[in-house]
């Protein structure tokens, strides 16, 4: 795999492959174990991702539930609310996706759930 910087600022940067993966319908539309086998080989691969991996879907799983959220508004939410500043772009095929989607924009993780999601995304 190949890696590109991000960022100029070295508090904030990031090197990162250069390809990304999506994970938008990972624990929804892609079965848990599908899920698993495709982020176990990206991350073989070489490839990061703030997906996370077998260990940062556990916790997206877990914050999902705490928020009464799915894991996709709990991953935008996190984008959104975060030091940088995000702004995700979002894809639906479908008005109850888009729905999901917008579901995220008053979604607020608390500080203790970001720290769990941010030492996830540090580890992929």
């Amino acid at each position: 795999m190949r890696y590109r910087t991000i960022g100029t600022d070295t508090a904030t940067q990031r090197s990162v492959s250069v390809l990304s993966l999506g994970a938008m319908l990972m624990g929804s539309r892609t079965d848990e174990a599908t899920s698993f086998a495709i982020l176990d080989r990206f991350v073989e691969a070489g490839g990061t991702s703030h997906a996370g991996t077998r260990r940062r879907l556990a916790a997206l799983s877990a914050v999902a539930s705490e928020t009464g959220a799915t894991a996709n508004q709990v991953v935008l939410a996190w984008l959104m609310g975060g030091e940088l500043p995000v702004i995700p772009l979002v894809g639906a095929s479908s008005v109850e996706q888009l729905e999901e989607s917008l579901g995220a924009v008053d979604l607020t993780l608390t500080t203790e759930q970001r720290a769990r999601l941010d030492k996830r995304a540090d580890s992929a």
